[in-house]
């Protein structure tokens, strides 16, 4: 089970914007394969934990500066 607790590093950040990087890239290259609906979900799971990780570190920083 995920730590919902855990407060992501820059650096995790950053590699996760590499994958959606990389699962974009790997979507738009493939828009002809049978197997496109696999980029196209790989990719949305990747921008999907991006956003959450974004959104983790937002709102911790907020509860910090309230404090």
């Amino acid at each position: 089970m995920k730590n919902q607790f855990q407060t992501p590093s820059p650096r995790g950040i950053i590699s996760q914007r590499n994958k959606v990087n990389t699962f974009r890239e790997l979507f738009l290259n493939n828009l002809d394969s049978p197997h496109v609906e696999i980029y196209r979900k790989a990719w949305a799971k990747a921008r999907a934990r991006l956003s959450e990780m974004q959104a983790t570190i937002h709102f911790c920083r907020k509860e910090v500066c309230h404090e």
